[in-house]
């Protein structure tokens, strides 16, 4: 379910440990989706028109016909941005996968509305087009029901903070470096793609938006505030995830940002899963002004001292968190890096897939008010 602020996870809070609060300053535009004359129609009669009631899954991409009825639900796994997210079966393929449930109910102004699904359309659509890389999740199809949208996409076994948190809290045992490592090519090369391929900003790169499986696959997914760039930059800072947000995403009279706010958010998320916990103490609850002069005034984090990692994952998360973004590395800097080298490599994929499987079977095994 949503936390306080709103902010949705891929799977459901294990207790009000991360507070992310969304930041929703007013006066602000969200870069707009780039509409043709052709299909400048309502947003929501565009998905439902050229996008809907079809699903292609694995592993033949084979069309088939969808109704909501096709589905039997399995377990709640927790929100993604602005839905709910369940595991299903689609009764007619004995495919598993997560649904989004999306409420598509009008109860506010038709601005107000029509904006949200504006960018119900752009996710997806983002999720729909990126969903040939394969370091991001896979779009299945999407139907509609009572005024709830249905979007069906790949499964995956754990997402990367309910992986840490297991592993530190329950287990008692450190994050493997290869998780970190494998954890850096997938996202940069998702990001990358999004980038170059669609344009595309992802703008909430965090633990739960990060997902892995038995078989080593890690996966970028939730597409719900992404944002289109225009001449590489992004000019909204109305939406995203404040604990992960890059110093001149926060920082007063910024002059907007650009994709290496997304390393710094990936270098926030490296420290987090390695630590076991945020990296700055106590923002969670402090004012929102205190919470801008520690990211943008304080030091930037870093790796425990006791936590063993190797000299070359300690120099990528640095390039990853240095606070001026024109000094901060970009992806072709972190693409030269050694740990890049390294964990692009297929063979690492065995001892990700091990440890990911060791966690999803802990999980299965406690209740899920906790996990």
């Amino acid at each position: 379910m949503p936390d306080a602020n709103g902010h949705t996870y891929a799977f459901a809070p294990p207790r009000n440990r991360h507070n992310l609060a969304k930041l929703n300053l007013s006066g602000m535009r969200n870069p707009e989706p780039d509409l043709t004359n052709e299909d400048n129609m309502n947003s929501l009669d565009y998905v439902k028109k050229y996008l809907s009631n079809t699903l292609v899954l694995p592993p033949n991409d084979r069309i088939h016909e969808f109704e909501r009825d096709h589905l039997q639900e399995l377990e709640l796994l927790g929100n993604g941005s602005f839905g709910v997210v369940r595991k299903m079966l689609h009764r007619p393929s004995n495919v598993e996968m997560a649904v989004k449930q999306i409420s598509l109910i009008n109860n506010g102004p038709d601005d107000a509305f029509n904006k949200s699904m504006q960018r119900f359309r752009l996710e997806v659509e983002a999720t729909k087009a990126a969903s040939n890389c394969d370091e991001i999740v896979r779009y299945y199809g999407i139907t509609f029901n009572e005024g709830v949208a249905w979007m069906c996409m790949e499964l995956m076994d754990l997402s990367l903070d309910k992986l840490y948190m297991i592993a530190h809290d329950i287990q008692k045992v450190e994050i493997p470096e290869q998780i970190l490592g494998a954890v850096a090519v997938a996202t940069i090369r998702a990001l990358e793609h999004l980038k170059t391929t669609h344009h595309i900003i992802h703008r909430d790169i965090k633990p739960s938006n990060i997902l892995l499986d038995r078989h080593g696959c890690v996966k970028l997914c939730d597409f719900g505030i992404c944002g289109y760039l225009q001449n590489s930059v992004a000019q909204s800072v109305d939406v995203g995830c404040r604990p992960y947000m890059a110093p001149e995403r926060l920082a007063p009279n910024g002059d907007g940002y650009d994709i290496k706010s997304e390393v710094w958010s990936l270098g926030i998320t490296m420290v987090e899963v390695a630590n076991g916990k945020y990296p700055y103490d106590g923002f969670m609850d402090a004012p929102i002004l205190d919470q801008v002069r520690m990211v943008v005034y304080g030091d930037p984090p870093i790796l425990d001292s006791d936590h063993e990692v190797s000299m070359s994952m300690k120099r990528f998360i640095a390039l990853c968190t240095i606070k001026d973004r024109n000094l901060r590395a970009s992806f072709d800097d972190l693409k030269k890096t050694n740990i890049y080298r390294d964990y692009i490599q297929e063979e690492h994929r065995v001892t990700v897939g091990q440890f990911v499987l060791k966690m999803y079977q802990h999980r299965l095994r406690l209740p899920f008010a906790i996990f």
